[in-house]
């Protein structure tokens, strides 16, 4: 018999908690190898007089989440919320994964967001690959999923998280027929939030990337503003940072490029974009789809097809 495959619920559900951490949740033992996790959210929200809408509203719901197991940190995002997760996750994706718009009034908005681990997220047909095996987490009676919940007034303006928000988790497991078929690999996603100084000398700023790994993915999103005004930006408006780069320690640079030709590269098969704000001279219009331009350009990847090393 050969290698089987398994997309089985977690009972493990992660209510709502303004402001507050949610205690490390034991996602349980019946599960292989996981090659992937799908983060299910369903968030209630009221408003009340002249509402607005924060920017990727609904990521900005939560300020971290971590997955840690066996001493090893396979997913840690954290500061200042979940967008950038919610982005990396759509680029891999190519678009798919689109979280939904604002609507006005009481409502419970559901979105899953599909973590895969591995190095192939679409099969060759452009269906999502769940099962991807080159990269998993290993059985483990600990693994734990902890949440951190924003305050209950962080996706708009007169608009409040409510009672009944909550995380559901779903792993999508891999049982090699043999040893020879397990994974040889595990994924450690981490973010690392950088804020440039004001006066940059030569207007330039360097990034260090911590050593020691091989980089497969990465994504930038670049924010301009203060919290919560801070939107996506590229390389046109006057405030962008206007180029991206990436420099390795024997001098090479694999990427070199203006930042929105580089958000362009990335966002081909993007159809929708979540709101308007790369239409050349509108006002934002935040959690509003537009299709005034495809993609929402004001965010880069630097691709790990092939990897960058």
């Amino acid at each position: 018999m050969g290698s089987k495959f398994q997309i089985a619920q977690s009972s493990l559900t992660i209510p709502y908690s303004a402001g507050l951490a949610s205690a490390p949740a034991v996602l349980g033992t019946a599960f292989g190898w996981i090659t992937g996790l799908l983060l299910d959210i369903e968030l209630a929200k009221t408003d009340a007089g002249g509402p607005t809408t924060y920017q990727d509203w609904l990521y900005r719901s939560m300020t971290g989440i971590s997955v840690m197991g066996g001493g090893k940190p396979y997913l840690t995002v954290s500061g200042p919320d979940l967008r950038a997760l919610y982005w990396a996750t759509r680029l891999r994706l190519r678009g798919r994964a689109k979280a939904p718009d604002m609507q006005a009034g009481a409502v419970t908005f559901r979105h899953q967001l599909p973590l895969l681990f591995g190095v192939n997220p679409l099969r060759v047909d452009d269906h999502t690959n769940f099962f991807d095996s080159t990269a998993a987490i290993a059985p483990d009676t600990d693994l734990r999923v902890q949440v951190t919940w924003a305050a209950n007034t962080s996706i708009g303006a007169n608009r409040t998280v409510g009672a009944g928000t909550l995380l559901r988790v779903t792993p999508v497991s891999f049982f090699p027929a043999t040893s020879a078929d397990e994974p040889k690999y595990y994924p450690q996603w981490v973010s690392s939030p950088f804020t440039p100084p004001q006066n940059i000398a030569g207007l330039a700023g360097n990034w260090p990337l911590a050593p020691g790994f091989f980089y497969r993915r990465s994504t930038v999103m670049i924010l301009s503003g203060a919290s919560p005004n801070d939107v996506r930006t590229d390389g046109i408006a006057a405030n962008a940072v206007s180029e991206i780069g990436l420099r390795t320690a024997d001098g090479r640079t694999p990427v070199n490029m203006k930042t929105w030709d580089f958000t362009q590269s990335s966002q081909y098969q993007f159809q929708v974009a979540d709101d308007n704000s790369a239409v050349p001279g509108a006002a934002l219009a935040a959690g509003a789809s537009s299709i005034g331009i495809p993609s929402a350009p004001r965010l880069v990847r630097n691709s790990g097809d092939p990897p960058w090393s």
